[in-house]
């Protein structure tokens, strides 16, 4: 195999890196891909689908691996929702075989060109890990290439790798293959309900009566333009699983990511749409957005119209801040810090006018694994367009936000931030030494570094 020199640009369009990229096919070209690094003195960064905000995937003139040929169906347990699949398979193909069938996984992002190695290595979480959790508590096995060469499969609560592995942002290791546990459901039919949050308190209220009203899924927005004692205002999207036909042809729409918008590519309608849209136009869509939920009656939907109502119809969404991109934060907190600490930050971020065009919320809970980002309580994104900050003042406004997280014992999703410094990361990741540990028994050479892992692990 010769690798392909490529620019590799991470999603949110900020990080760049210059790379030697290699695509194989079969696990006997991932052991060769190891032997071409060791030979080379290269280190071994790890792609899934792409799509990480992060540094997770570069390494500036180091060694690519790229797993999208990693597509095989292994096998498929239809009657106890048992699913084997190479690590390159996207969510969009994943779940066009597995819904009609009656099964679910849970814990995933709203993105459909996820690979399942990716959300292993990112751990994502989605609008039901509230109640499921996760990504990784999908996860029965794996298999994974070792920097000495070796295959091995890893066991949940069998093996000290496994907790390591997932949300490891592939420090420990190519994960090539998994076995996956399916959630049964009734249908692939959801019953969406909408409501308003008044401020703050309210919104933390709502989110902690799921359980009363039966929910499988939740997800907040919250106007960030809001003040005074309307601050934290918004709008909260409910679903159920329900026993409804829709066919299955209204399923698979909506996991196909659409080639144009409006007649137009993407990149031709997001440079078009980027003339109108500024801080002004969505201060005006968040009015309209809340000002029409109580006007909007429950629905029943597809659940892949739920999960991507913005992936399946607005593809390359990224290129709206194109050409300097955005730099994103989204912070975990304990229910008791909930109030006070989203208050302090979107106020840090209306101080200087520069709200977040994107504020979403989730409520989660905890897992076992080392990197994770969970915990008993919620989640706020807040990401900045870069082409309205200075560098020096965009780092200022990190500096800030990342102070007011640590005050109130919060942590930053790693796949999704590329400026966390090591110092801030090892206190919200405390078991950050029991990686380190691993490492040294598993890769003492750091032949597995990224620059995300690089910044936030290399001792």
């Amino acid at each position: 195999m010769q690798p392909q020199k490529q620019i590799i640009t991470s999603w949110n369009l900020h990080e760049v890196a210059s790379m030697s990229v290699l695509f194989p096919e079969n696990k006997d070209e991932l052991v060769e891909c190891l032997d071409f690094a060791k030979k080379n003195s290269l280190k071994i960064s790890i792609k899934g689908g792409g799509n990480s905000f992060s540094d997770v995937g570069m390494n500036e003139g180091q060694l690519l691996i790229d797993l999208k040929n990693f597509k095989t169906l292994k096998s498929f347990d239809t009657e106890n929702g048992i699913i084997e699949v190479g690590c390159g398979v996207r969510i969009s193909e994943l779940l066009s075989i597995i819904l009609v069938k009656n099964w679910n996984l849970v814990g995933l992002s709203g993105s459909l060109n996820d690979t399942i190695g990716g959300m292993i290595s990112g751990n994502t979480h989605g609008k039901d890990s509230w109640r499921n959790g996760n990504f990784g508590n999908n996860v029965l096995s794996l298999k994974i290439l070792l920097a000495n060469g070796e295959i091995r499969e890893i066991t949940k609560n069998k093996d000290e790798l496994f907790r390591g592995v997932i949300a490891g942002l592939g420090f420990l290791g190519i994960v090539f293959e998994a076995k996956l546990k399916l959630v049964k459901i009734p249908s692939y039919s959801v019953e969406v309900e909408y409501n308003q949050i008044f401020n703050m308190k309210d919104l933390v209220q709502k989110l902690y009566t799921f359980e009363e009203k039966d929910f499988d899924f939740s997800y907040g927005v919250i106007d960030p333009f809001a003040s005074g004692s309307s601050l934290g205002r918004g709008i909260l999207e409910s679903a159920r699983y329900v026993e409804k036909d829709i066919s299955s042809e209204q399923l698979k729409k909506f996991l196909i990511q659409r080639s144009k918008i409006n007649y137009m590519s993407p990149e031709r309608f997001w440079s078009f749409f980027r003339i109108f849209w500024g801080y002004e136009t969505c201060k005006l869509m968040n009015k309209i957005r809340y000002a029409r939920i109580p006007y909007k009656k429950k629905e029943y939907l597809p659940y892949t119209k739920y999960q991507y109502p913005v992936e399946s119809t607005l593809p390359k969404l990224n290129l709206i801040y194109a050409p300097k991109g955005f730099i994103e934060f989204q912070c975990l907190f304990k229910k008791e810090n909930v109030v006070e600490a989203f208050n302090e930050l979107l106020s840090c971020s209306k101080n200087i006018n520069r709200e977040p065009w994107i504020c979403g919320v989730k409520r989660q809970i905890e897992d076992e694994f080392y990197l994770s980002f969970s915990g008993n309580g919620l989640s706020i994104t807040m990401n900045f367009p870069l082409k309205y900050f200075s560098e020096s003042n965009a780092k200022m406004y990190e500096n800030e936000l990342l102070k007011i997280i640590l005050r109130y014992d919060g942590k930053v999703y790693l796949s999704k931030n590329a400026v966390l410094p090591k110092d801030d990361f090892q206190e919200m990741y405390p078991e950050y030494k029991k990686m380190i540990e691993l490492k040294k028994k598993y890769d003492p050479e750091y032949l597995f570094l990224s620059n995300a892992t690089n910044r936030l692990l290399n001792n």
